[in-house]
C-alpha cells in the first residue's frame, strides 16, 4: 500500500492517539483510578503496543489487517475515554487557557514551540537518507518480512537480528503497513519527537515547575540533533526513558501504587529493553537504583518485593522477544544471557569492543567525565542532591542520574559509540534535571547563598549545552525547511520500486520455490519473503550458526559449510559489492580503527 506524505503525517498523530486510548485502558485495568496524563497514557500505550509485536511476532500473526483493527480498537479506547474523564478534562483545558490569557508571552513562546515542533516532526515524515548498511542490509528487511510473512522469522546469519529484538522494527511495521519504507522516520524520530515534548511538559507538571522551564527544556530538545547514525531506537528510547522516569516518579510517591506500580514500571522497562538492547544497562540500573534508594529512604522491606516483582515481570513481559532471539540466533539476550551464534563465540577477532590498557583506559575515562556532553548531568545532579530540606523523589531523579552518566562512562574507552548508544539516557536525564532545577530556582525566595546556588546551577548547565551544541543547533534548525521540501520531492519519487525490485523478482525466479537463499545485496528488504526461505547476511561472519561461517578459508569450505546449513543459494550484488566496495572501506583494514568494525570490513571484503 501506499501512501502520500499529508496522509502519512496524519497517520502519525493517529498513532499517537491510539497508543493514548490503549494506555489509558491499561491504567484502568491495572490501576484502578486515574493517575496519570495523555502524555503518559501515550507513553504506556507506545510500550504496550511494542510488547504486543513480541507476541504477534512469536506465534507469526503480523499482518497489516491485525494491525489496523489494533489502531482501530485504541482509537474507540480513547475516545471512549475521553467521554468518561470529560469533566476533569474541560477543567484542565480552562486551567491551562486561563493560565495563558494571563501571560501573553508564554501565549507566543508556546505557538513559537508548536510551529517548531510541527516543522521538525514533518521534516521526517518522509526521508531517503539511510544508512547504506544497518538500515538497507537489516533494519528495513526486519519490518519487511513482519508485513510479508507475519514474522522477523529466524535469521541465523544477521549480525544486527543478532542485536536487536524487534522492538523497533514491530513500530517500523505499523508504518509499513499503510506505506513504504520510504517513511520508516515517521516513527523514529518523527513521532517521538512530538511525544518527547509532551513528555517534558508531563515532567514540569510533576515537578510543579513553571511553564516557561518545560518551554525552555523543550526547545533545548528540538534544538539538539539525536546523534544519526541509522534508523535504529534514539529519540523512541528517550521517549521511553521519560516515561519511565514519570512512572517510576509515581510509584515513588507517598501512597505509591504498590505491586500495581511494579506492574506499571515492568511494562515500560520490557519494551525499552525490546526496543533496543543497548538501552538495557541504562534501564536496569534506573530501575534498581530508584527502588533500592526507595527502600534506603524508607526503610521498607515492601519496596525490595515490589523490586523483585518488577524484575520478574520485566522479564517476563519480554519473554516473547527473547523466545524469537533465540530460535534465531541462539541467546534470549546478547550478551547478558550469552553469546549465541555471534562470531566472537568462535574466537578470532569478531569482538565488539576494545580492551585498551590501563594508561589508556584512564585517560579515556577522564576525557569522558570531562566531556561537555555530560558535563552538564554532573552539574545538575550535584546542584539537586545538595539541596538540603528535599526529599520527595531524590531516589528517582539520583537513579535516572546514575543511569545516565554510568550507561556512558562504561562504554566510554571500549567503544566510539558510548555517545550514541547512551544518549537515550543521557540527554533525557539531563532534560529531566534541568525541569527540576529549574523548579527549585523558581522556589527560592530566601537572601545569600541558598537564593543564588540553584540558578547558578540552572545557569552553568544551560550555558554548557548552549556553548557546546551552538553550532550544530544552528545547522540543524535552518536545514528543517530545505528537509521539508526534500521530503515532498522523496514521495513523488518511485523509492526503490523500479530496477533493484525488478532484479530481485527475476533473481528469485531462478530459485526453485520453497529453497532457502542466504542473500548479501544492495537492497533486500524489497524482495518477496513469502515464497521462499531468505536469510540475511549485513555482515558476513557476525552471526552464524555453530561451528561458525569459514572465512579467509576460500569459497569451498565456506559451500560445504553453507550446504550443512541447508542454503543451497547464495544471492550477492556483484557489482555494488552489497553497499561495501573495497574502494570506499578499505580504510577500515587500517590497525588503528577500532576492532569491531575492522573485523566487519575484514569479513565483508572476504
Amino acid at each position: 500500500m501506499t501512501a502520500s506524505n499529508d496522509s502519512t503525517f496524519a497517520f502519525g498523530i493517529l498513532l499517537l492517539a491510539t497508543w493514548a486510548g490503549w494506555g489509558a485502558t491499561i491504567e484502568r485495568l491495572v490501576v484502578g483510578r486515574a493517575v496519570a496524563d495523555r502524555a503518559l497514557h501515550t507513553g504506556w500505550g507506545m510500550a504496550f503496543t511494542i510488547l504486543l509485536g513480541g507476541v504477534l511476532n512469536l506465534v507469526g500473526a503480523i499482518s497489516p489487517t491485525i494491525i489496523h483493527l489494533f489502531l482501530g480498537i485504541g482509537l474507540a479506547l480513547l475516545v471512549w475515554d475521553c467521554w468518561c474523564r470529560r469533566t476533569l478534562t474541560w477543567s484542565f483545558l480552562r486551567q491551562r487557557a486561563e493560565r495563558l490569557r494571563s501571560s501573553p508571552l508564554l501565549v507566543l513562546a508556546v505557538l513559537a514551540l508548536s510551529g517548531l515542533l510541527v516543522v521538525s516532526y514533518a521534516a521526517n515524515v518522509c526521508w531517503k537518507r539511510y544508512n547504506f548498511h544497518d538500515d538497507l542490509q537489516a533494519y528495513f528487511v526486519f519490518p519487511a518480512k513482519m508485513i510479508q510473512t507475519g514474522t522477523m522469522g529466524p535469521d541465523p546469519f544477521c549480525e544486527a537480528r543478532l542485536l536487536s529484538l524487534g522492538g523497533m522494527s514491530f513500530l517500523q511495521a505499523i508504518v509499513l503497513s499503510v506505506a513504504d519504507a520510504r517513511y520508516f522516520r515517521l516513527v523514529e524520530p518523527g513521532v517521538a519527537l512530538l511525544l518527547a515534548v509532551v513528555l517534558l511538559f508531563g515532567v514540569a507538571r510533576d515537578a510543579r515547575a513553571s511553564p516557561w522551564a518545560a518551554v525552555l527544556v523543550a526547545f533545548l530538545f528540538l534544538a539538539v540533533r539525536s546523534p544519526p547514525a541509522n534508523a535504529a531506537s534514539l529519540v523512541t528510547g528517550l521517549v521511553l526513558f521519560l516515561t519511565l522516569f514519570r512512572t517510576l516518579w509515581r510509584v515513588g510517591r507517598p501512597g505509591g501504587l504498590g505491586p500495581r506500580g511494579a506492574i506499571m514500571v515492568a511494562l515500560v522497562a520490557s519494551a525499552l529493553c525490546a526496543l533496543k538492547t543497548t538501552h538495557v544497562p541504562a534501564c536496569a540500573l534506573m530501575v534498581v537504583g530508584a527502588y533500592l534508594l526507595r527502600a534506603t529512604q524508607d526503610r521498607s522491606r515492601a519496596v525490595a518485593g515490589e523490586l523483585l516483582l518488577a524484575g520478574a515481570l520485566t522479564l517476563t513481559f519480554m519473554a516473547p522477544w527473547m523466545l524469537a532471539s533465540y530460535d534465531s540466533n541462539g541467546t534470549l539476550l546478547y550478551p547478558i544471557f550469552g553469546r549465541g551464534f555471534h562470531g566472537s563465540a568462535y574466537g578470532g577477532e569478531w569482538v565488539p569492543y576494545e580492551s585498551p590498557g590501563l594508561t589508556r583506559r584512564a585517560g579515556q575515562l577522564w576525557s569522558a567525565v570531562t566531556d561537555l556532553k555530560v558535563v552538564p548531568l554532573r552539574v545538575l545532579a550535584g546542584g539537586l542532591q545538595l539541596r538540603r530540606g528535599w526529599r520527595v523523589g531524590r531516589g528517582t531523579l539520583a537513579a535516572f542520574s546514575l543511569a545516565g552518566l554510568v550507561s556512558f562512562l562504561a562504554l566510554a574507552g571500549i567503544h566510539p559509540g558510548a555517545y550514541r548508544y547512551s544518549w537515550a539516557a543521557l540527554w533525557a536525564a539531563t532534560l529531566t534535571l534541568l525541569v527540576f532545577s529549574c523548579r527549585e530556582a523558581a522556589l527560592q525566595r530566601r537572601g545569600g547563598w541558598s537564593r543564588i546556588w540553584p540558578a547558578l546551577v540552572v545557569l552553568v548547565a544551560v550555558g554548557i549545552l548552549t556553548l557546546e551544541n551552538r553550532a550544530t543547533a544552528r545547522q540543524h534548525l535552518t536545514r528543517e525547511p530545505a528537509r521539508i521540501r526534500l521530503a515532498v520531492r522523496a514521495s513523488l519519487s518511485p523509492f526503490f520500486k523500479g530496477a533493484a525490485a525488478r532484479s530481485g523478482v527475476r533473481m528469485l525466479e531462478a530459485v526453485p520455490e520453497g529453497a532457502v537463499l542466504l542473500a548479501r545485496l544492495r537492497y533486500p528488504f524489497t524482495l518477496d519473503f513469502t515464497r521462499h526461505t531468505i536469510l540475511i547476511a549485513n555482515y558476513p561472519g557476525g552471526s552464524s550458526p555453530p561451528p561458525g561461517m569459514p572465512s579467509f578459508q576460500g569459497g569451498e569450505p565456506l559451500a560445504r559449510y553453507l550446504c550443512g546449513q541447508s542454503v543451497r543459494y547464495v544471492a550477492y550484488s556483484y557489482r555494488k559489492e552489497a553497499n561495501f566496495p573495497r574502494r570506499l572501506h578499505e580504510d577500515r583494514l587500517e590497525p588503528g580503527v577500532f576492532s569491531w568494525t575492522r573485523a566487519q570490513a575484514m569479513h565483508a571484503l572476504d
